[in-house]
């Protein structure tokens, strides 16, 4: 064996890896460096005249196959698994992001219609919250001139909903007297509940442009919201009295499914929904709670989707 000076490959090596050639007339050629081969060998010593000589004889070499290292299947698929998960919780913090924007835009415009309909109370002979004739009345054009704003007030973020430059005989918006059937239909994306106490003795006798209507339920007034108190035993409300802090008048619904819960087909799906207290705040309230929230506020009877209206 005899070293060389220059490598005859362009693999990177280790400094401690030294080049060789290797000759031998009983075995082929081979340059390289010294950790790519496996060498068997003989050594024969001799003494001639107190002279130790060696002669190395090499039986047998072997070309040890170092590939160049890269990436396994494994690596990649960990590496891209990795990667996929990344993206999936980046996507997923975004997606509440925007969410949460929607719902604080959501409770916002709420606010704004909630203090509209204060104001409304402050200019009613009666104090009324609504001018809504019966339990089914939705129409939301009283409110144009004491909440201000655009018509894009009475459109959540959360949806797709359209409320036209088309106005009614009395001069408010067509759109606005009924709710949107789907989050991507024309309509508002609000309801409005102008009474209360369903089911109970109570009613409340309405003056109406065909005369006087007794409707069974309670009409939100100033009076009645502050001094009513609760009928049914649903959720163990008998007898408190909520006030205007835990009665609502408006929420964020469409008019398809259950009317009054969070379903898949409201303006934020089965998360909850945003609420409007006539005391002027505005709330989220997960569906999970949502049931008695509307129950201290309705006074209906209703413990679960399952009581009937």
């Amino acid at each position: 064996m005899k070293m060389q000076d220059k490598p005859i490959n362009n693999r990177d090596k280790s400094p401690n890896s030294p080049i060789f050639s290797l000759s031998d007339e009983s075995l082929p050629p081979y340059e390289g460096y010294a950790d790519d081969i496996s060498v068997d060998f003989s050594i024969e010593e001799t003494n001639v005249n107190n002279i130790k000589s060696y002669k190395i004889t090499i039986t047998k070499y072997k070309i040890v196959d170092k590939p160049i290292k890269g990436f396994t299947l494994i690596e990649l698929m960990s590496v891209i698994a990795i990667i996929s998960i990344l993206i999936s919780l980046l996507l997923t913090g975004m997606s509440q992001a925007v969410n949460s924007s929607k719902r604080v835009g959501c409770i916002s415009n709420l606010r704004q219609m909630q203090l509209g309909a204060i104001l409304y109370s402050g200019a009613d002979s009666k104090g009324r919250y609504s001018d809504a004739e019966n339990r089914w009345d939705r129409d939301l054009n009283y409110l144009l001139p004491y909440a201000g704003g655009t018509r894009n007030l009475y459109v959540c973020p959360a949806t797709r909903n359209q409320i036209s430059n088309t106005k009614n005989r009395a001069g408010g918006f067509i759109d606005l007297e009924t709710m949107a059937e789907s989050i991507k239909g024309r309509g508002t994306s609000y309801l409005l509940g102008g009474f209360m106490a369903y089911k109970t003795p109570y009613f409340t006798d309405i003056e109406t442009r065909e005369g006087e209507n007794r409707v069974y339920s309670v009409l939100k007034t100033e009076s009645s919201v502050a001094s009513y108190v609760h009928y049914h035993t649903e959720f163990g409300l008998n007898g408190l009295q909520p006030g205007p802090s835990q009665i609502f008048l408006i929420t964020d619904n469409t008019a398809m499914e259950q009317w009054n819960w969070p379903d898949k087909s409201d303006n934020h799906g089965v998360a909850g929904t945003s609420v409007g207290f006539l005391d002027g705040h505005g709330e989220w309230v997960p569906q999970s709670k949502y049931m008695r929230v509307c129950e201290l506020s309705q006074d209906e009877g209703r413990s679960s989707l399952s009581t009937p209206l």
